[in-house]
């Protein structure tokens, strides 16, 4: 009886992804743009709202962002987000839903001069894990040339090696710094830091397995940043830093 079943449903619509009201989004845990413990954040709720516009429900699986892509790849899962590279087989991009901003931080009262890549040579640098792999070949050369350079797998642990002097540089993107600054440090030190743009900002975007389906979600995409909404979850998520002016 059951395999009769299944065999009319795909009888009836042969692309169940298409036919179901809801879609699987596989992400990672990385405050402010994938929040596990309310299943909220950047990365989740501004393709939500897309979704939803185009008539779909959002299930949330947390999963490493390697993994996700693998399984959106082997049809298991609908679509990953974030998702920065293009060309990969089997996965179709939609248009980008937020950019990241990678940053170089600094306390102000150390008045250091940073204002290209290559400057980090100069001073000890905390980032990341895999930070030399995002970057390119100018940021490799730099960290090459640096006093002291580490990668760590813990973020939130960042913004303590800059408060305590330990480092001269955080690498981090901006956003990501802003969450655990504030919840770590905050305004009870009084202490003004330097935001150095000297990376490009990167797109993030969602990737599907279904052209179809990234389409529409294109549509609700552009329907949600015209109504204001995408602009309400972006003022949500994004918090101030105390920055010197």
């Amino acid at each position: 009886m059951w395999n009769r079943v299944c065999l009319l449903c795909l009888l009836i619509c042969p692309n169940l992804a298409l036919c179901s009201d809801t879609l699987t989004l596989a992400t990672s845990n990385g405050p402010p743009y994938m929040i596990q413990s309310s299943d909220s954040g950047l990365d989740i709720d501004i393709p939500r709202a897309a979704l939803n516009r185009a008539g779909y429900k959002l299930a949330i699986r947390y999963m490493p962002l390697a993994r996700a892509q693998v399984e959106v790849q082997s049809q298991r899962i609908d679509l990953t987000t974030p998702f920065f590279r293009g060309g990969t087989d089997g996965l179709f991009l939609s248009e980008p839903h937020v950019m990241y901003r990678p940053t170089a931080f600094s306390l102000a009262s150390r008045n250091l001069k940073l204002v290209q890549l290559g400057d980090l040579k100069h001073y000890r640098v905390h980032t990341f894990q895999g930070a030399k792999g995002y970057f390119g070949r100018e940021y490799v050369d730099a960290i090459s040339q640096s006093p002291h350079y580490e990668e760590r797998p813990d973020m939130s642990k960042l913004v303590l090696s800059l408060a305590s002097g330990r480092t001269d540089i955080v690498v981090l993107d901006y956003n990501i710094f802003s969450y655990f600054w504030n919840r770590a440090i905050g305004d009870a030190q009084k202490i003004q830091l330097r935001a150095h743009s000297i990376f490009p900002p990167v797109a993030a975007v969602a990737a599907f397995n279904n052209a179809e389906i990234r389409d529409k979600y294109n549509e609700g995409l552009k329907a949600i940043i015209r109504d204001g909404t995408h602009q309400k979850l972006m003022e949500r998520h994004v918090e101030l830093l105390p920055l010197l002016k």
